[in-house]
């Protein structure tokens, strides 16, 4: 019997055992068995929806007849792509056709497809799902690029804002060792050398960016940003409570541009700060943008935190944030 259907089966039981129908009264009990089964249906049915990616995924049917196909249809295709590529810039331009071909017929996640992201770095299961948002085509460009035996770095900015139409969003591409450098590759916006340089989002794509960085091991490893942008300020943050430096206060970057405010750097990933030299990072500067930067750390019941504005306006330049508010943890 399905679980919706109990609640209803046992009222009817209830009216069926009833003598006298009309005299039926649904009691206080019947109500909170009404209730319980209910939020225990809602509850059960919940978990079912989450739990079903990971159950096909790590199912054996994923596992031991589709993943073995994929494997073999992208090894076949890496080998077709180097076979029929005169240069490594052909290799990466045929990557990314491939990736944007009617084959593989990449759509972006929608809010019910979204479950089956996983948050993990298959690229053959994103191929066979036939679903990818940026930084899923960028796994999947990354894997095909290592089977036709290229270098490349994965790239991520944590936030950009669009001024043409003031919106934002984050992003997620990679770059490719070529002609003894590192050069764009980007399957979302059609982006490879030599027809294409790190320039591309600033100058065609109107993009304001704060800061990029080379992803690895989930962490940031070698910041980029003035490839990106032209002009860049390192800036230089200390941190103090009580005139003394505070040691491992989380630091949040993010950028202000026409009432349109976008997380840069510190969101996704932890930047924290060490008392004995200030925290150096580099951020991109724009005309009309200012950065809201804010430090926090966790006691055991408070959070402490402080936050400051600033406007980039010359190479280096240093800002001390104060932490003299706290709020509970649990708000």
């Amino acid at each position: 019997m399905s679980l919706f259907n109990e609640f209803k089966a046992y009222l009817l039981d209830k009216i069926n055992n009833t003598q006298d129908k009309n005299a039926f009264k649904v009691t206080k009990k019947d109500i909170a068995q009404g209730v319980y089964l209910g939020f225990r249906n809602a509850f059960i049915l919940l978990i079912l929806v989450f739990a079903f990616p990971y159950i096909v995924y790590y199912g054996p049917f994923y596992q031991f007849y589709i993943e073995p196909q994929m494997e073999s249809y992208l090894d076949d295709t890496s080998t077709t792509i180097c076979k029929y590529s005169e240069n490594e810039s052909e290799i990466v331009q045929h990557i990314i056709e491939w990736e944007n071909s009617d084959n593989v017929d990449l759509k972006r996640f929608n809010r019910y497809t979204a479950i089956f992201r996983l948050n993990n770095h298959d690229s053959k299961w994103f191929v066979y799902l036939g679903s990818a948002n940026c930084g899923e085509r960028a796994i999947i460009f990354e894997d095909m690029v290592e089977r036709c035996g290229l270098t490349y770095r994965h790239m991520e900015m944590e936030g950009f804002i669009n001024t043409r139409d003031n919106s934002s969003g984050d992003h997620a591409w990679s770059e490719v060792w070529i002609d003894n450098g590192w050069r764009i590759a980007d399957s979302g916006f059609h982006l490879w050398y030599p027809k294409d340089n790190q320039s591309h989002f600033t100058s065609k794509s109107k993009f304001l960016i704060g800061h990029v960085s080379v992803i690895e091991n989930n962490t940031y490893f070698t910041d980029c940003t003035a490839n990106y942008v032209n002009n860049t300020c390192q800036l230089n943050i200390q941190v103090e409570e009580n005139n003394e430096s505070v040691n491992g206060a989380n630091v949040f970057v993010s950028m202000v541009y026409n009432n349109t405010e976008v997380p840069v750097l510190g969101y996704k990933r932890d930047l924290v700060t060490n008392d004995s030299i200030p925290l150096t990072i580099n951020l991109g500067m724009h005309k009309d943008a200012y950065y809201n930067i804010k430090s926090s750390y966790d006691g055991m019941i408070y959070e402490h935190y402080g936050a400051e504005n600033i406007t980039l306006n010359k190479p280096s330049q240093f800002l001390l944030i104060n932490i003299t508010e706290k709020e509970l943890r649990w708000l």
